[in-house]
């Protein structure tokens, strides 16, 4: 099969099973409609220490993205490195030959989100009336994001954006 069958598979099992994870469905503690903005930013703490509200992503970051609903070339897991606040690096591996598959420079520039990116994504659907549930989960630790969900329009199917962030590491 070639790359454009496996990503048709990939997405139509993705459309049968909604938006959940491998690792499971984080506990949303912040979910709200577009019409809630201030809802918004809370962290996974229930005394947050840091907020994604307030964190501001370092020049240089390495993450691991599980990117899994939405219809769209940017789905499954992904290892990114971002340099200068662009990613300039991300790899895969591919469903069915297991093999690591490194992104071209097109793909890069108009697939992979960087965590700013995702954060503008849930920024942009907080206020619109026609977005429906936005949910951000920051680290406690530092605020940066752990989980970013944006449905940018309620009641359409694969316009949605699920994103479980692992493996963060600063200055990577």
């Amino acid at each position: 099969m070639n790359r454009l069958g496996t990503w048709t598979v990939l997405l139509a099992a993705a459309a049968t099973s909604g938006c959940a994870t491998q690792a499971g469905s984080a506990s949303p503690v912040a979910s709200t409609s577009a019409a809630e903005p201030s809802a918004v930013s809370t962290s996974a703490a229930e005394s947050p220490t840091a907020s994604w509200a307030d964190w501001e992503a370092p020049s240089s970051y390495r993450f691991t993205v599980d990117s899994s609903c939405g219809y769209r070339p940017f789905y499954g897991v992904y290892r990114v490195t971002v340099r200068g606040g662009e990613a300039i690096a991300a790899d895969y591996d591919h469903p069915l030959t297991g093999a690591r598959v490194a992104l071209t420079p097109e793909e890069l520039q108009s697939w992979v989100p960087t965590l700013d990116d995702m954060l503008d994504e849930a920024r942009g659907a907080t206020g619109d009336p026609e977005a429906g549930s936005i949910k951000v989960v920051s680290d406690p630790a530092d605020g940066h994001p752990m989980k970013v969900s944006v449905d940018h329009t309620k009641n359409a199917i694969d316009d949605e954006s699920c994103y479980v962030v692992t493996d963060y590491e600063p200055g990577g």
